[in-house]
């Protein structure tokens, strides 16, 4: 394992460097070292303090748990990387030369190229590798190129729902990352909208390939000298180039904090990314979302509902309003950071941002936002969940007139208690939470997901209600999940849920042929046949997982 001081500079390795990063080792001393040449001092220290913080976590009786770094300089360039090559000999109209040096992480002592074995799986922990570019008659300069960090093991509560699987190979031993795709601005072929579109365009698990990213981006987003930088019609013409779906917001011409954060939420949690633009106090900037953090002990939403709350504010509650933060990419400062879901204004006088002092020259301030998906896209939250929560308030009388009216027992509780909901002072209004979700794993959720009292849907009723439902539903649709305030925050559980295409986001009738389904405690409910069949499953179930990744998800 290396020594402290640090031998040569990094871009003159010949062979793979190992270095203990147990005490006294500092993380400061390795970034200066490895980032020479370079402006990636930022998020590599970011990412060194990631690692140190999942070493801390178990190192125990004052020992600390191995951590090794493994630098490697690569001989053969990656084709993202050769790509950017031609791009920046076009854009600079000089040859240039490039190197790359990958760093890689173990929790687990690695001292030599021999150490480095598949069994090492579960201590690996990601890589990142930087980029030094030298155009011929010029000074070098350099970023981070690409970056993997594993998500599965969060930071405090932290839900990382954009990512994919990543493969590479650490002295030719192949491992495998799950988590988000974050890379840095190299300020001459790639500015902040590169960087937060190729982020999130990566870390979709059925995204198109990185050549195919990379030449779009450059063709799509490129601007004049001396112009602003890439507009957000620009951004949407790369994501329908490549063939992304996309819903984008302009916040200047229409700014509501429900729309802004309801999309965001949205997409994150259908497991895809989404993308903020913003401006500070004297340039634009962008970065890509890819989670949330979770807090159940939240005040604020259930001080709205027990303190006077008007009528409107009464009726429900989005379930985002118990998340504090988004997990940000920020292709200047690194990967997996919080950012207080509330703190970007989107005015300069924003109503919902505290009262006191700014710590920046001028507020932050969101000025657009995109959410990417693989289809149906055009989803407006906050319509969504206003026509579910008039819809619950209308139940009795709309169940009522259903062929099956009889058949569903008005005495269950829980769906007593979900009527209630929103009418009296001791029962607030009920939580929704919106995601998208494929037809397949929405008939599985339905069909094998239990309830408290370990009921499922019988055989009988299985078959009868999958064959109706099935011809129903599109590829993907839409879902509104119900719940009330304690089953939402004490055990992520929910009383049903509401199945519509994007299209019934946009209507103004409640209901309607993109109204598709609707689940009760114990009623599965076909509104466009006004047929209600009556289920075994009469209490609440858990809340649909983030389902549109292959990659591991955490429980919420």
């Amino acid at each position: 394992m290396e020594e402290q001081p640090y031998p040569q500079s990094p871009w003159d390795l010949d062979a793979p460097r190992f270095f203990d990063c147990r005490r006294p080792h500092s993380f400061y001393d390795f970034v200066e070292w490895c980032t020479q040449d370079t402006h990636a001092a930022w998020p590599v220290s970011r990412m060194c303090n990631i690692m140190r913080k999942r070493q801390q976590r178990r190192s125990e009786g004052g020992q600390d748990h191995p951590l090794s770094a493994v630098v490697e300089p690569l001989a053969d360039s990656t084709p993202g990387s050769s790509i950017d090559d031609k791009l920046l000999r076009d854009l600079l109209e000089k040859e240039i030369t490039s190197q790359l040096l990958r760093v890689s992480f173990f929790l687990d002592r690695v001292e030599k190229a021999e150490d480095i074995r598949p069994g090492l799986q579960q201590a690996y922990q990601g890589y990142f590798i930087l980029k030094r570019i030298t155009p011929i008659g010029g000074s070098p300069f350099g970023h981070v190129f690409e970056a993997i960090i594993d998500a599965s093991e969060p930071i405090l509560n932290n839900y990382v729902h954009a990512q994919s699987d990543f493969q590479q190979e650490v002295c030719g031993c192949s491992f495998r990352s799950t988590g988000s795709y974050f890379c840095q601005q190299n300020g001459v072929s790639t500015v902040c909208a590169h960087d937060a579109l190729l982020s999130a365009l990566m870390s979709m698990a059925n995204g198109p390939p990185e050549a195919q990213i990379r030449e779009c981006l450059h063709r799509a987003l490129r601007v004049p000298d001396g112009q602003p930088g890439p507009q957000l019609r620009q951004m949407v013409r790369a994501l329908n180039d490549l063939g992304v779906a996309c819903k984008a917001q302009d916040l200047e011409t229409a700014p509501t904090l429900e729309d802004y954060r309801g999309l965001v939420y949205a997409t994150i949690e259908s497991g895809f990314p989404a993308v903020i633009g913003f401006t500070t106090a004297n340039e634009r900037h962008a970065i890509t979302v890819v989670g949330h953090t979770f807090n159940s002990d939240s005040w604020m939403p259930e001080v709205e509902f027990g303190y006077g709350a008007s009528a409107d504010t009464a009726r429900y509650h989005t379930s985002y309003d118990w998340i504090p933060h988004w997990i940000v990419n920020d292709g200047n400062l690194g990967m997996y950071y919080c950012l207080e879901a509330n703190r970007m204004r989107l005015t300069p006088s924003g109503p919902h941002v505290p009262d006191g002092p700014v710590p920046f020259p001028e507020p932050l301030k969101a000025v657009a936002v995109i959410g990417l998906y693989e289809e149906d896209a055009d989803i407006v939250v906050r319509n969504a969940e206003e026509k579910v929560s008039l819809l619950l308030g209308e139940l009795t009388d709309v169940l009522a007139r259903t062929d099956a009216a009889a058949q569903h027992d008005p005495q269950s509780k829980w769906l007593k208690r979900l009527l209630r909901s929103g009418r009296d002072d001791v029962s607030p209004g009920p939580i929704l939470r919106t995601l998208q979700i494929t037809k397949d794993q929405y008939v599985s959720h339905l069909v094998n997901e239990p309830d408290w009292n370990n009921s499922t849907l019988a055989p009988e009723q299985r078959k009868t209600i999958t064959a109706r439902l099935l011809p129903l539903l599109p590829p993907r649709v839409w879902m509104t999940e119900f719940t009330l305030v304690n089953l939402f925050t004490a055990n992520r559980r929910k009383l049903g849920e509401v199945i519509y295409k994007s299209s019934w986001s946009r209507s103004a009738q409640v209901l309607g042929s993109d109204l598709l389904f609707v689940r009760l405690p114990g009623i599965a409910w076909f509104p466009t046949e006004a047929h209600v069949d009556q289920t075994a499953v009469t209490s609440h179930t858990r809340i649909a997982r983030c389902l549109a990744t292959s990659a591991s998800q955490p429980e919420y």
